[in-house]
């Protein structure tokens, strides 16, 4: 008697993608207080007593969050610790407001996060007395002026980028030239005679 196996085959699929399916809300009911280890109970001690009411997808963030505590180096676990700090003195209505950008920044096009990202690092690069006009500067500015310092920024930036790109494909042809120069000496020099001298 012969196994047919196409039949067979749907019910392996099936049990597969229940599985994939499944598997999340089984692995998150397992996240239970007891079952977490003694350094995740040691990081999220100050949850103890909430951890087990928690939204399983809370539960996977604060997990995720202490294994990399676990892993920074201690001048790193410093700097967390003095902004968790400051995080708390804020007022709620602050926090919210905090949290609002947050959300809205994480919702932008990743073109437009990076963008974000390479102007904060810029000003983060410059002077503190520098930084504090510009917040001052920033503050006293209507709408139309903030949108017309981006747009001046943005500018500079692409500026910045085609000088670049131009320095490297600048470059990149008198690289080629003195390639191309090189290989026609080259063929010069093996070229094969006509067999004639000149006799003058």
């Amino acid at each position: 008697m012969a196994i047919n196996h196409s039949q067979r085959t749907p019910s392996y699929t099936l049990i597969i993608l229940g599985l994939v399916l499944w598997w999340p809300l089984l692995s998150a009911a397992q996240d239970n207080w007891s079952e977490l280890t003694a350094e995740e109970k040691t990081i999220l001690k100050p949850l103890a007593d909430q951890w087990d009411n928690l939204p399983p997808a809370k539960k996977q963030r604060l997990r995720k969050g202490a294994r990399r505590w676990q892993n920074m180096p201690p001048e790193q676990r410093a700097r967390a610790q003095d902004r968790f700090k400051r995080w708390r003195t804020l007022p709620p209505e602050q926090r919210d407001k905090i949290r609002d950008r947050y959300q809205r920044f994480r919702q932008l096009p990743k073109e437009q996060q990076y963008e974000l990202r390479d102007r904060y690092k810029s000003f983060r690069k410059l002077p503190r007395e520098k930084r504090r006009k510009l917040r001052e500067r920033w503050q006293t500015m209507n709408p139309d002026e903030r949108r017309a310092a981006k747009e001046k920024w943005r500018r500079h930036r692409r500026n910045n980028e085609r000088k670049h790109d131009g320095f490297n494909r600048g470059r990149a042809d008198t690289q080629n030239r003195r390639r191309r120069q090189d290989s026609g000496q080259r063929s010069r020099r093996h070229a094969p005679s006509s067999g004639r001298r000149d006799t003058r």
